[in-house]
């Protein structure tokens, strides 16, 4: 299973109708972060390290699936073909510091699509 953290929509991307209510709900608890100019503070606390007990309940299997690439290297494969066919010329993934062999994978992942 591979797994490159989750996707930062682009301009123009459509949040699948699926995933309104949890983004709303997210919504409603970023609203709630204090102090309310700094709430950049509370959403980084953990930023691709922990899940915050906050937000467990927003993470499902489904939105995780829908919003990252985390996925059997063949269905990542098919994936990044339908990036190319929707016009993308590259694609690049967040590794963590001295992950090598993480990098050895993806690079041979993606050298077969």
């Amino acid at each position: 299973m591979y797994n490159a953290g989750l996707l930062i929509p682009a301009p123009g991307y459509r949040i699948p109708d699926a995933l309104r209510p949890i983004l709303d709900q997210y919504k409603t608890l970023y609203e709630s972060y204090e102090p309310e100019d700094a709430r950049y503070l509370s959403v980084h606390r953990g930023h691709l390290m922990i899940l915050r007990p906050e937000e467990e309940h927003l993470i499902t299997g489904d939105l995780i699936r829908a919003l990252s690439f985390t996925a059997t290297a063949s269905e990542l494969r098919e994936r990044i073909r339908r990036l190319g066919d929707a016009g993308f010329s590259q694609v690049s993934f967040h590794i963590r510091y001295r992950q090598d062999q993480t990098v050895e994978e993806w690079a041979d992942l993606v050298a077969t699509v």
